[in-house]
């Protein structure tokens, strides 16, 4: 078996195979910045595909940090 599917450990962390998803920018955020049932659904199929670890999309921190109406928040929102 290929080194990319066998378990290792990272920084104290064990991870079922190397395979990582990358961050990106799903645009799958209400007007408000609330994630979608879409967006809930793609990572539920990534961690049901057997990605080993995820590493979460882009999101903002306030308002002027959004790069399209459909960015995900950790403010208030809009």
């Amino acid at each position: 078996m290929p080194k990319i599917f066998k378990e290792s450990v990272l920084a104290g962390m064990t991870f079922s195979n190397r395979i990582i998803r990358a961050a990106t920018h799903e645009g799958m955020a209400d007007e408000c910045g609330r994630p979608l049932e879409e967006l809930a659904k793609v990572y539920t199929r990534l961690a049901l595909g057997g990605v080993g670890a995820i590493i979460t999309g882009f999101a903002a921190v306030q308002k002027n940090g959004r790069v399209s109406p459909n960015t995900l928040m950790f403010d208030k929102g809009v």
